[in-house]
């Protein structure tokens, strides 16, 4: 009765899987279609049975001799969540829990296989190429070379700097700057500054006088276009004190009723 049973629902599960078993019409052939399912089911089986023991072992097998002596054993060892020992057994080997030589980008070396000492302060790097930037890409032996170098010039400066300082050159060369510096301010002083006594080249003072009045020798006292200056024209950055007492004579004052000669003006200032 129960091989019935068990052969009329597989039957049934067939059909509804769209393999058609009729155990009344066709007896024999719905007997043999159960016959080698049971087969097939039980072949699975047993493959996957050896499959799990050949990877995880039998443990209805006899141990080895071997195995009996480290196995058997009432020595009590305790692990935190990490694996680390924590009582019960001689101090393990410290392990890392981070992942241990993993080449990152297409370096040939781990990170921190290089170590850079810079104004005491230490940088790891990649051994391969020198580079202290993490994930960087790997330049190879040229890179390392150039990172090298660069910090070759750097000490040499640092050097360089510390020995001005020593021997006074620093100060020397701030003092320069600062002379220097003091001198671009009294001449810039002359552009709207207060009024000093300046003696002044009269032959400088006429050429400086001609050229002001050829700048503005356009219509209604206009200066010249400067989109119309060649591209090599150059101009010279220094005013001398003839050429801004040539500026302050001839510059043009809309404001000055004297200055337009329509209006009974002089056109200009007459010297004294």
């Amino acid at each position: 009765a129960k091989e019935i049973r068990e052969l009329q629902v597989h039957a049934w599960e067939a059909n509804e899987r769209g393999v058609a078993m009729d155990t009344a019409g066709l007896p024999s052939q719905a007997e043999l279609l159960h016959k080698e399912f049971k087969r097939r089911k039980e072949e699975l089986e047993r493959k996957k049975e050896t499959a799990v023991t050949d990877r995880y072992g039998d443990a209805a097998d006899v141990m080895p001799e071997e195995l009996k002596v480290v196995a058997a054993t009432e020595h009590y060892v305790e692990y935190d969540a990490t694996g680390r020992v924590l009582r019960g057994a001689e101090a393990a080997k410290a392990r890392s829990k981070y992942e241990e030589d993993a080449l990152e980008q297409n370096h040939t070396q781990v990170w921190g296989s290089y170590c850079r000492v810079a104004d005491g302060q230490i940088q790891w790097g990649y051994g391969c190429c020198a580079s202290t930037t993490r994930n960087s890409y790997c330049v190879g032996e040229s890179g390392r070379e150039a990172a090298l170098a660069a910090d070759e010039q750097m000490r040499a400066n640092l050097e360089a700097a510390r020995q001005r300082k020593e021997d006074g050159t620093e100060a020397k060369e701030r003092a320069e700057r600062a002379a220097k510096a003091k001198e671009k301010e009294a001449k810039r002083a002359g552009w709207g500054g207060e009024a000093r006594d300046v003696e002044l080249d009269k032959d400088k003072l006429a050429a400086a006088m001609a050229a002001e009045e050829a700048k503005w020798a356009g219509e209604d006292g206009e200066e010249a276009d400067e989109r119309k200056r060649k591209y090599n024209v150059t101009h010279s950055v220094d005013v001398t004190e003839e050429e801004m007492e040539a500026y302050r004579l001839k510059r043009p004052r809309a404001a000055d009723p004297m200055a337009d000669p329509k209006k009974g003006g002089t056109d200009g200032y007459d010297f004294v």
